[in-house]
């Protein structure tokens, strides 16, 4: 077998079996989706079953084809038409359904969906795919890779300003929008509709539609590929190498390496009939083979075809034809990874009566079992197989091929370096995977992880063996951040304010500290500084990242107080003591002085006074706080002498001159009086003595000193007449 050849060859001789147990009305345009162990599900619309016109209905069915519960409604809105759903399902049996829904956006068709889990539970609610509701958006198409990764494509009316175009939303895994409401189409020219989308493992999708007029005759099949992130991967291209009339109903299957296949209608001019067209391209978009014809049998137009495409690129194509023999019926034809065809061209449905059409086909393996739907009946008619216009049936499908080696995972934790990354190898991630005929290749996607990877990740474990077949399993890696952040501090001066307060933030003190991945916090041990953390402090800077791992530094800061104190000064009047002096301090010219961190110290220009400084003095006050910021004023300081002089008095004997006069000063009776500041003056209360004066007199002695202050004592003055007469005679 050359090597990279996939084959399988389905087996249709199961017997067909119906979905919906209600039979009234019509059940039809099934859609159905299988995952990785052949659980699936089929997806249809039902007429008035949910009490208004059609709603849309699903099935779950175990692997083989036993139904798993009953039918469940999955519309929430039932007013109007809910029409042309589709479903895609991810390895696990997670899957998503869409639909279009008549006037529930009030304004024509809209596009919603609904996601369940694999219990087939919903999760969430009913949501809008198409947030543009004006006009109509109609015909939309799901596709999800193994992961639970996501796109949504539609055809939209008049957003382009020309009839109908294409557009897309993406979502992760867990729904959140990745790229909104997004424009696939750069020809707007006419209308570009009827849209299909597959999705590769990594989760970049390529989208396909006809337009109408673009080729040059009639409508062609256009395509545009994406990356996982939703940006356009290269230009729009040209499916279709014949362009002449119609290439119409394009449908697609991407395999989980990228590689797509596009099936579509093709008018064929000869024979006035349609037939089944398919090209195959590369992952890039490169045509891989010659567009080739799918079905071998041309009695009538063979229509709307669609692909099922397993993860390896096997690939199976069913359309309806009309060969049964009365009216249309479901026909498939399997190819291998090669493009070639496996097997022939064979019909699905066991009965032939009426229509069977819209067939619906689900493969995850090319070696597991697939499935396929289709709708069986005839409009207006009781005598159908269900009993009552269309019913939907499914038959699952074995398949008979080459035996693949097996793959067995084994989940792993990584944690990521110094630089914020990881790289796994594949060997990490085999649980010992196996192949019965030697030895197996192990790859691995992806194998490089970084921050915006942390937790769970579901890797692709492809195993091939040496013929070239190949199984997967689909690991979880967990990657763990356990790398603690590179903390650098820096020193901070801060300057207190008017209330003696300052306060920083922990990102003052970062000094360029750094993360394999990124800091989410920082968190310093202090923020809020007063008076009392003058100086220097030492602060503790924890840095943590986004996985909680810390570390912290330790930084100095230094808290200033710059802020000088506001000096009020008060007058003041003092005395002079005894001994002709007096002395203040500071503190007694404070008027209510004030500073932020209170005041330390108070300081006169002159704190001691004597005599000579009698009166009004300048005195200047410095106040001072603990930071050595000062202020000052000027206060007036008179200096008072109020302390009277002490007299003391001296008697003494005056003798009567030959006139009979006699006399003293004041300062012949001082006998030594005194004063603080000194005595400015003395006088007696008498100094004149005549004869009428002999004896003893007492005269009053005044000191006074230059204050004004005066002080007397009494002083005996004997008046003595030593004059001997003269004698005349």
């Amino acid at each position: 077998m050359p090597a990279g050849l996939l084959m399988a060859q389905p087996d249709f001789t199961n017997t067909e079996a119906i979905v919906n147990t209600t039979t009234a009305n019509s059940q039809q345009h099934p859609a159905t989706a299988i995952d990785s162990a052949g659980n699936f599900v089929v997806v249809w619309e039902s007429f008035a079953e949910d009490g208004d016109d059609f709603g849309i209905y699903a099935q779950r069915f175990s692997a083989g084809g036993s139904a798993n519960g009953s039918p469940f409604l999955v519309n929430s809105t039932t007013a109007d038409d809910q029409s042309f759903p589709d479903v895609a399902m991810d390895a696990s049996g997670n899957f998503i359904i869409v639909w279009m829904s008549e006037n529930q956006d009030l304004d024509g068709w809209g596009v919603y969906a609904q996601r369940y889990n694999s219990s087939g539970a919903t999760v969430g609610s009913n949501f809008q795919v198409a947030t543009t509701s004006t006009g109509n958006q109609r015909q939309p198409k799901v596709a999800m890779n193994a992961s639970g990764q996501h796109v949504i494509t539609w055809m939209d009316e008049n957003l382009d300003a020309s009839s109908y175009g294409i557009y897309f939303a993406l979502y992760s895994a867990a729904n959140a929008v990745v790229v909104g409401e997004t424009a696939v189409n750069t020809t707007t020219n006419d209308y570009q509709g009827y849209p299909d989308v597959g999705m590769a493992a990594d989760g970049s999708f390529a989208i396909v539609w006809q337009s109408k007029d673009q080729d040059g005759s009639g409508n062609g099949i256009y395509g545009q590929l994406f990356t996982a992130a939703g940006a356009t991967s290269g230009s729009e291209f040209l499916v279709n190498t014949v362009t002449a009339n119609n290439q119409q109903e394009p449908a697609i299957g991407v395999a989980s390496d990228g590689k797509f296949v596009v099936a579509w209608s093709d008018f064929q001019s000869g024979t006035s009939l349609y037939e089944i067209e398919a090209q195959r391209f590369s992952a890039t978009g490169a045509a891989l083979n010659s567009a080739f014809t799918v079905n071998t049998t041309n009695t009538g137009s063979n229509d709307h075809a669609r692909i099922a495409m397993t993860q390896e690129g096997v690939f199976l194509v069913v359309w309806e034809g009309y060969q049964d023999g009365s009216y249309t019926g479901v026909y498939a034809q399997a190819y291998d990874s090669t493009g070639a065809a496996s097997g022939s061209e064979s019909l699905v449905n066991d009965r032939t009566t009426d229509f069977q059409q819209a067939g619906a086909p689900a493969a995850w393996s090319k070696d597991s079992t697939w499935v396929v739907a289709w709708q069986d009946g005839f409009l207006n008619s009781t005598s159908t197989n269900d009993g009552s216009d269309y019913g939907v049936y499914f038959k699952t499908v074995p398949v008979q091929g080459n035996t693949p080696p097996t793959a067995i995972c084994q989940n792993i934790t990584v944690y990521l370096n110094s630089s914020g990354s990881v790289t796994i190898a594949a060997a990490d991630v085999d649980g010992g995977s196996t192949d019965a005929e030697g030895a197996v290749t192990l790859s691995a996607t992806p194998t490089s992880f970084n921050c915006l990877n942390l937790g769970t990740n579901v890797v692709t474990l492809t195993v091939t063996d040496a013929g070239g077949l190949t199984a997967q399993c689909f690991p979880s890696v967990t990657v763990v951040d356990s790398s603690a952040p590179n903390v650098v501090c820096n020193n901070l001066f801060v300057y207190l304010d008017g209330s003696g307060t300052a306060s920083i933030t922990a990102a003052d003190l970062d000094g360029g500290s750094s993360d394999n991945c990124s800091i989410s916090s920082f968190a310093a041990s202090q923020t809020s500084y007063n008076c009392a953390n003058s100086g220097t402090n030492a602060v503790t800077l924890t840095a943590t990242d986004g996985s909680g791992n810390s570390a912290s530094c330790s930084a100095n800061v230094t808290v200033i107080d710059s802020i000088s104190p506001t000096a009020v000064c008060q007058n003041l009047n003092i005395y002079l003591d005894n001994s002709g002096s007096a002395t203040i301090t500071g503190a007694d010219l404070d008027g209510g002085s004030t500073d932020n961190c209170g005041i330390s110290g108070y300081v006169a220009s002159q704190s001691s006074f004597n005599c000579a400084n009698i009166g009004a003095n300048a005195v200047t006050l410095t106040v001072s706080d603990a930071s050595g910021n000062s202020g000052s004023c000027s206060a007036t300081v008179t200096v008072i002498d109020s302390v009277t002089p002490t007299a003391i008095c001296n008697n003494i004997a005056v003798y009567l001159d030959g006139s009979g006069s006699g006399s003293i000063t004041a300062a012949d009776i001082d006998g030594g009086s005194t004063d603080n500041c000194g005595i400015a003056s003395l006088s007696a209360s008498a100094t004149s003595f005549t004869c009428a004066s002999i004896g003893a007199n007492t005269v009053t002695l005044t000191v006074g000193d230059a204050s004004g202050n005066s002080g007397s004592c009494s002083a005996t003055v004997t008046v003595i007449d030593s004059v001997t007469p003269t004698a005349i005679c």
